[in-house]
């Protein structure tokens, strides 16, 4: 009988768990699925954090107006740095320039 190491143990898991051709977590359909379908924490927390940060000002907006709104400033604050960008790029964005786009 042969003695393995912790990490030659490891790495024949790690093999065996590789050629393995079923899911590790069945239900990890189910939950990507649900996932899908209903707010996740994280949208809930940009809602959330905003209200904080806006405190009083915002507590007359409901959450999709609050959201409609935070999507609008979004937008703006994009094309303030793209058009800032140009500027400082000659004529192309930083995403040009380093030929992401």
């Amino acid at each position: 009988m042969t003695q393995l190491t912790l990490d030659q143990f490891q790495s024949e898991i790690a093999q065996d768990i590789s050629k393995s051709s079923g899911p590790l977590n069945p239900l990890q359909q189910v939950s990507d699925a649900l996932g899908r379908i209903f707010v996740t924490d994280q949208e809930q927390t940009r809602i959330q954090k905003t209200r904080v940060i806006m405190g009083e000002l915002v507590t007359d907006l409901s959450d999709e107006e609050l959201e409609v709104y935070m999507t609008e400033f979004q937008y703006l604050i994009d094309a303030w740095f793209d058009d800032f960008e140009r500027q400082a790029f000659d004529g192309q964005t930083l995403k040009q320039v380093l030929g992401q786009e």
